[in-house]
């Protein structure tokens, strides 16, 4: 389903949410594993929107500020992650990249990547910054707002994304989070200090900020419940949720990625809090492209919205957290 489900609490799975894991039928505990991927933004307001040809020209000269601003970067992420700045490194055959996404003018710069020892116990990662810019010719510019995004996921090993045990998703997630906004932030500044030598008539105003954070996992206990969300008269969001064996299932890893605190806790009929299911493709071991969808908790904090959202993934390479984040974020980024 491709559309917005009604409002519904997130109540119905924090009752469920203490139960221990379901056995896997020899008196074992089940070991599950997920994929984490964490995207954060700033939305800014550039009074007023610049043309095509100063969009360019703000990229190129970010490009260019990039030598200086690198390092800071650098030892910023390596401070919000509590590891030491030599356990981090760009990769090395990535560049600055200008280009377009669509019709928006984008940059995107170097990953960084965690290595060694000195990553536990958050475990490697790898994170980049990436500036969407609206101009004016995009329409209507007055109410679009460009983008500073940060990203930050498993470093891939080999072709194929690593995954995290679901015990330690409690910790790792919450760190991903916070480098993904202290970075994104960071990005902010960094747009409007160039904004200001670059195209001094013009301002940069922070509109709001945004989370869309998602995990995948191969847990064969989530399968027929997304089947039913896939289905051509498949159920809604809502629909899903009313069903016990559902909640069971799914509050395992909700819990990791939302939390459970008294807010999620307490049953609410608020407009800024609902479920929706999002689909997207992805490519199976034998090559087949096959619809996955993502079920996604919509609500909002005091500092952002924050679409938070858990799928089946049996992809070939752990690829649908990556793929349902980034679409789900220009679905809701190209709205606001």
């Amino acid at each position: 389903m491709n559309d917005f489900a009604r409002p519904a609490s997130f109540s119905v799975l924090a009752r469920y949410g203490a139960e221990a894991p379901m056995s896997n039928g020899r008196g074992v505990r089940a070991r599950s594993s997920a994929t984490p991927v964490v995207r954060w933004a700033v939305l800014v307001r550039i009074i007023e929107p610049p043309s095509a040809d100063e969009a360019q020209a703000l990229l190129a000269a970010l490009a260019k500020n990039w030598t200086r601003a690198a390092p800071r970067y650098h030892d910023l992420v390596a401070r919000t992650a509590g590891i030491e700045p030599d356990s981090l490194h760009f990769v090395e055959d990535e560049t600055v990249r200008i280009g377009f996404d669509g019709k928006t003018p984008t940059i995107d710069f170097p990953r960084l990547r965690s290595h060694g020892s000195a990553t536990l116990p958050l475990g490697p990662f790898d994170t980049r910054i990436c500036i969407a810019l609206c101009t004016k010719h995009q329409r209507p510019a007055k109410q679009l707002s460009s983008k500073v995004w940060s990203r930050v996921g498993l470093p891939m090993s080999g072709d194929t994304a690593a995954e995290i045990d679901l015990r330690r998703l409690q910790a790792v997630v919450p760190h991903f989070r916070q480098i993904s906004r202290t970075s994104a932030r960071w990005g902010f500044d960094m747009l409007k200090a160039v904004l200001r030598d670059t195209l001094p008539v013009r301002k940069a105003r922070r509109k709001s900020e945004l989370e869309v954070s998602v995990l995948g996992s191969a847990d064969a206990r989530l399968s027929p419940h997304y089947e039913r969300l896939s289905m051509e008269e498949g159920v809604t969001a809502d629909e899903l949720l009313a069903t016990p064996a559902a909640v069971k299932a799914l509050s395992r890893y909700f819990h990791p990625l939302a939390g459970a605190d008294e807010a999620l806790a307490v049953a609410s009929d608020h407009d800024d809090r609902f479920w929706f299911s999002y689909p997207t493709t992805v490519p199976l071991a034998n090559g087949d492209l096959q619809r996955r969808d993502v079920l996604y908790l919509m609500r909002s904090s005091e500092e952002a919205a924050h679409a938070l959202g858990v799928g089946f993934d049996d992809s070939a390479r752990h690829e649908l957290p990556r793929r349902s984040a980034l679409q789900v974020s220009r679905w809701i980024a190209n709205r606001v």
